[in-house]
């Protein structure tokens, strides 16, 4: 069967630039000028004979014809990439890269990981950590980290943990000078947090019933990964996540000394294309880490409940 295919870097430059519905950001994702875009574009109209984009001030936006055949290019695409990455499978190990959240991978995800590769030996992950939202069309990347869930029409989502804090502290400050036994002996201790934490310290303290405490004259860190060390070392008391700190609660190396834990707005959520949720090697990982969350949660809803209710 003969094809009757246009040049396929008009295609890829008319496919990118419809679905941004911007000319540069069709040439960043493409790694071209902005100039060779349109002229494929250009070229791919007249080809077809009909116009695909409508341009504006600020952008594009697709014709009628040129939605249609946007969304049938992308599935088309789509397509050729899975195929693509079997082919590649089959010719060596599954690799996976892989980024989430500093503190997540600091804390919870590491202890963990030689579970998933004793489990999985013939999938080499690739792990980095880093708050920045992943760019799944610009980055080498097949799963990342967000905060939502949101409109994330792209994007498959799976929920790992709620935003839950709870106050964390070394075991020597439980029986020190000035013990830790209710909320009001905050006062007589350093709080230790990152700038984004703030807000969920001033939500605990409201909670706990205390007032008076500035939080803004603790010890501030530039990740919560780093005020949970400086908890674990004795320098004070952090607002830990609760679900990241499991294992420090279980080993003792943190105790929660309250029996009270906030829910702030918003899940950790794991995410990738959509187009690529049922690939094995993603498949498998989703599966085992959403496991794993699961036991973390059933674990620490069951160790604060041992607490005293304030």
């Amino acid at each position: 069967m003969k094809y009757r295919l246009p040049p396929l870097n008009a295609l890829r430059a008319f496919e990118a630039a419809a679905r941004h519905r911007n000319i540069s950001h069709a040439a960043k994702e493409l790694s071209v000028s902005p100039g060779a875009i349109s002229r494929h574009v250009a070229a791919l109209e007249q080809y077809l004979g009909h116009r695909l984009l409508n341009r504006q001030h600020r952008g594009v936006i697709p014709t009628e014809a040129g939605a249609r055949y946007m969304s049938e290019l992308t599935d088309a695409f789509h397509l050729i990439d899975a195929a693509t990455r079997q082919v590649a499978r089959a010719t060596k190990p599954a690799a996976l890269r892989v980024r989430f959240f500093t503190t997540l991978m600091s804390d919870w995800l590491s202890p963990r990981l030689g579970t998933f590769r004793t489990a999985n030996p013939d999938i080499n992950l690739y792990l980095s950590a880093s708050l920045r939202p992943p760019d799944f069309e610009a980055e080498d990347l097949d799963l990342g980290m967000l905060v939502g869930p949101a409109d994330w029409p792209d994007l498959h989502h799976d929920i790992l943990f709620k935003l839950s804090f709870t106050p964390v502290c070394a075991p020597a400050l439980m029986n020190g000078p000035h013990p830790l036994r209710t909320p009001e002996d905050l006062r007589h201790h350093a709080l230790l947090y990152s700038p984004m934490i703030i807000p969920h310290w001033n939500e605990w303290l409201s909670r706990a019933g205390m007032e008076g405490i500035d939080t803004n004259i603790g010890l501030q860190f530039d990740s919560s990964g780093h005020s949970h060390q400086a908890a674990r070392l004795g320098a004070g008391v952090a607002l830990g996540q609760t679900y990241f700190l499991l294992d420090d609660l279980k080993s003792g190396r943190l105790v929660a000394p309250f029996g009270l834990s906030v829910e702030v707005p918003g899940d950790y959520c794991l995410v990738c294309p959509r187009s690529r949720k049922d690939e094995p090697s993603i498949a498998v990982f989703r599966r085992w880490i959403i496991d794993e969350a699961q036991r973390t949660v059933e674990e620490a809803a069951r160790m604060l409940e041992s607490k005293l209710e304030l």
